[in-house]
This record gives structure tokens, C-alpha cells and sequence, in this order.
């Protein structure tokens, strides 16, 4: 304190500021602003200093974000934040729907439930803030390492409509800490899963096998060679015919077997056929086997997974095996002349035997049927999740799509004649025909989508304070293309209010 000569008079310009005898009058401390509140409450009005403010229906992105001149979309309010640090990490949203996608980076609080024709005044929770995108996207993101407080905001998810896309409201990635106050998130359906494709579109058979080739006729040389093989070029491996036994004076060699030989082969399909001896005359070739047919693929089974995004990964049907070739059918043996049917020693041989045919190739599986898409409320990825007041609503999932059919197998080639003999010789012994190619497998049904209102990923379950979660009906599992055969079908998906999956 200083002491001073003259004492305070009236009008002296301190008549506010009691004076002390002998002192110097000061004058009244400044006001100061109040402090931004630290959670909205009913009739509070909001402030410049506090944050960004946002509406959808008077906002333009291209304002500064202030209360009398906000952006209109939620998203711009985080970009004004990230290029001006200096501004309280806060956003005010009208209680308004906003058609857009947030994703929430860094530390953010987001205050819904504006009135704001005229002042900036906060309902008490009377009315959320919407977020309500488009199909097919996610209304809200927090991404990694996103630190958040959120109050009145609602996050509504479309009915997916991408062959087994998902309705999923929101998702909170590895090491977000995230509190909701007084929220809604709530999933529309997931989308049924595509059909399977059939093993070929157009639904014709496998290529078919390969006709034989005729044997030589007898008496056009010493040694008149069988006819050469045919083959098909199949994806599932190649079909030969066997090879046509040569003729000779005295006696015919004898057919090739046709190939693929199946193992074992107790029943001698393919072999080729004997050649004539001095006794005894030449055999026509064996028919050849049938392919195998493709595994019928299975029916979907368990719960799905999600990718480091969030998104979920469903379960789609087995896919039919195809189907192999039909082995190729033996060679006919060849046969014996001489000069006594012939008419001279030079050109005495016997008539050589024809190709087996060739097998059809096998036919193609059909695929299984595409996963049907998930209702989810909330997924929470190894992040920190607490609800106070939050409702949180799964709709319905998809149906899982069903098996598409197998494609036939090919026809089989026909094995062809031996050569023709001459004045009185025998003919050379025909080729076996081919087998038929196997059908492909028919695919098996896709997964039935699941309604789960909480999933957590390698977290621990989320602090829940308020509604109890809903959920509605999972999907059902595809049929496969032939129902009656056992585990062709798809599970159905199940509904859940909380359900853990692994990382």
C-alpha cells in the first residue's frame, strides 16, 4: 500500500471502489468469461469459445464454423479442428439429421441435441443429433487411438443392399477410448448372400471325348499299323484312347489301354484288346471307366470373422469339386493275314485295330452360396468402450445364398472299327469307347447373416449403463443345390446380445 496526500472525493471517479483511509482506490477486476462447461446440460447455450459448430440444414462447409456461421457437415468440423489446433477439440451439432459418414480421429468431443434457429440452447438430451449415411456405409468411426466423449448422437445404419454387405452403426478400432452419453446406434438388415454360380453358366456339358480312329485295312503292307491314339485335353488332367494294335503276317499286336487307368482296376476297364495269334483271334478293346464324380460342397459353418477395419467377414458355402475324366477306351487288337488272303507274300499283313475313345472331361462344381450380411450394432476392436445411456438396436441378417448346381459331365468318345479284311481275312478289333466324364459337386449354402447388437474383438466388454441391448433374427443358412444331401445347408445366423469373437 502506498500513502497518499489527498483523500477520495465524491466524483472523484472511484465512487464504486470503497476507499480505505490514506489508501489508493483500484479499480474492479476484469469478468472474466465462463469456464466451457465440461457435459451439456438442459438450456445450456454454447459459445464460440467452446468449439465448432455444426447444421445440416443452415450450415455451409465453406464457413468458419462459428455459432453464427456453421459448416454443414459433421465431417468439415473435424477437418476445421485438425487445420486449427488452437480451437477447443468440441463439436456442436444441431439436432438435425445429417446424411453423411464420420469418422472421429484424434481427441474429440461431439455434443448433439442443438436448438439453433436463433441461439445455440441444448435440449437435455430431448432430441439426438442423426447421423443417417446411405447404404452400404458405416454412420460412425472411431478410428485408432481415438480418444472421444459423445453425448446425444445417434448413429442409424441403411438396410445393406451389396449381396452380403452388412448394417453395421458404428465402429471403434484398436486403442480408442470412447464414452457415449445418452446415444442410439441401431443397424438396419444385412443383405442376403449371392447364389452360387453353376459350374457353367450357360449349363452345357463338359467337353466331350474324342471319336477313334479307324484301323488300316489288311493287306496294304507287311505291317500295317494300328490307328494312332485320340485324346481330350481336360483342366482335370488328359483322356487317351489306346492306341490300335498293328497287324502282321502271322499275327496283330495287341490294343494300348486307354488312360487315366484307375487304381485298382478289378474290373479291367480300358484294357486293350488281344491280338490275334496263330490260333486264336483278336479282342476289341475295353470300355473305359466313368469319371468320378466332384464332392458335393458343404454347407457353411460358424460365427465369421472381421478384418482390422471393423467390417464383417461371413461364412460363404463350399464350393463343388469337379469332376474327373472318363478314362479312354482300349485299343482293338490288331490281326493276322498272309499270302493266302492277300495274293502276294510282300503285302500280307492283317488289318491293324482302331483307337479306343477318348473320355469325356469331368464337369465343373458349382460354387457355394455367399455368406448373408450382419446386423450390428456396436463392433469393438482391443478398444475401451463405455455406454451410459445408450440404446444400442440390431435388425435382421442376411439370408445366406444358396448352392449353385454342378455342370454334367462330357459324353464319351466312341471307339472306332479295326481295319477291314481282305479276300476272306479277319478284321482288325474295334476300340472300347471312352468313359463319361464326372459331374462337378454341387455347392454348398452360405452362412445365414447374424443380429448381434454388441460384437467385441479381442477387448474386453464394454462398461453398460442404461438400455439393454436388442437384437432381432439371424439369417437363414443357404440351401444347397441338391437339399438332400446331408450338410448342404448353411447355418442359420444367430442372434446375439453380446457376442466375442478372437482377434
Amino acid at each position: 500500500m502506498v500513502l497518499i496526500l489527498a483523500s477520495c472525493a465524491v466524483g472523484a471517479g472511484c465512487a464504486e471502489v470503497p476507499c480505505e483511509p490514506r489508501l489508493r482506490c483500484e479499480p474492479p477486476p476484469p469478468v472474466e468469461e465462463p469456464p466451457c462447461p465440461d457435459e451439456p446440460q438442459e438450456g445450456l447455450e454454447a459459445t464460440d469459445a467452446c468449439g465448432v459448430f455444426v447444421s445440416s440444414s443452415m450450415g455451409d462447409d465453406g464457413q468458419p464454423g462459428t455459432s453464427e456461421k456453421p459448416v454443414q457437415t459433421i465431417s468439415r468440423a473435424i477437418e476445421l479442428l485438425a487445420e486449427e489446433p488452437e480451437r477447443r477439440p468440441r463439436i456442436h451439432a444441431c439436432g438435425e439429421r445429417f446424411p453423411e459418414a464420420v469418422r472421429v480421429r484424434g481427441t474429440l468431443e461431439i455434443w448433439g441435441g442443438f436448438e439453433c434457429k436463433r441461439k445455440w440452447i441444448h435440449n437435455g438430451g430431448g432430441r439426438n443429433t442423426v447421423i443417417e449415411p446411405g447404404p452400404d456405409e458405416i454412420p460412425l468411426a472411431f478410428e485408432a487411438g481415438a480418444t472421444a466423449t459423445v453425448f446425444d448422437l445417434a448413429a442409424r445404419a441403411a438396410r445393406a443392399t451389396t449381396p452380403g454387405g452388412s448394417s453395421i452403426a458404428a465402429i471403434v478400432l484398436d486403442g480408442a477410448g470412447v464414452t457415449l452419453h445418452r446415444g442410439e446406434l441401431v443397424a438396419g438388415d444385412g443383405a442376403p448372400g449371392r447364389d452360387g454360380a453353376p459350374g457353367e453358366l450357360k449349363q452345357t456339358p463338359a467337353w466331350a471325348g474324342r471319336h477313334g480312329r479307324f484301323g488300316q485295312d489288311a493287306c496294304t503292307g507287311d505291317f500295317v499299323p494300328g490307328a494312332d491314339p485320340v485324346q481330350s485335353a481336360c483342366e482335370q488332367g488328359d483322356s487317351i484312347g489306346g492306341w490300335g494294335g498293328d497287324g502282321t503276317i502271322d499275327h496283330g499286336a495287341p490294343g494300348g489301354d486307354g488312360e487315366l487307368m484307375p487304381i485298382p482296376n478289378l474290373s479291367g476297364f480300358g484294357l486293350g484288346g488281344r491280338g490275334a495269334t496263330s490260333t486264336d483271334d483278336c479282342l476289341n478293346g475295353r470300355t473305359g471307366a466313368n469319371g468320378l464324380d466332384g464332392a458335393n460342397g458343404l454347407g457353411a459353418r460358424g460365427l465369421g470373422t472381421f478384418d482390422p477395419q471393423g467390417l464383417y467377414l461371413g461364412v460363404n458355402g463350399g464350393d463343388g469339386g469337379d469332376g474327373l475324366p472318363g478314362q479312354g477306351g482300349g485299343g482293338g487288337g490288331g490281326t493276322r493275314a498272309g499270302a493266302m488272303f492277300c495274293g502276294t507274300p510282300r503285302m500280307a499283313g492283317g488289318a491293324g485295330g482302331g483307337t479306343g475313345g477318348s473320355g469325356g472331361c469331368g464337369g465343373h462344381g458349382g460354387h457355394g452360396g455367399g455368406h448373408g450380411g450382419a446386423s450390428i450394432g456396436l463392433v469393438i476392436l482391443s478398444a475401451r468402450v463405455d455406454l451410459d445411456g445408450t440404446r444400442i438396436e440390431a435388425a435382421r441378417g442376411g439370408d445366406g445364398g444358396h448352392g449353385g448346381r454342378f455342370q454334367i459331365g462330357g459324353a464319351p468318345g466312341l471307339g472306332a472299327p479295326g481295319g477291314q479284311g481282305f479276300g476272306g481275312s479277319p478284321f482288325g478289333c474295334s476300340g472300347g469307347d471312352g468313359g463319361k466324364g464326372g459331374n462337378g459337386g454341387h455347392g454348398g449354402g452360405g452362412q445365414g447373416g447374424p443380429s448381434i447388437a454388441i460384437a467385441v474383438v479381442g477387448a474386453s466388454l464394454p462398461g453398460v449403463t442404461g438400455p439393454e441391448p436388442k437384437v432381432g433374427t439371424g439369417g437363414k443358412g443357404g440351401l444347397g443345390a441338391s437339399p438332400s444331401v446331408p450338410g448342404s445347408a448353411g447355418d442359420d445366423g444367430l442372434a446375439l446380445g453380446v457376442a466375442g469373437f478372437p482377434q
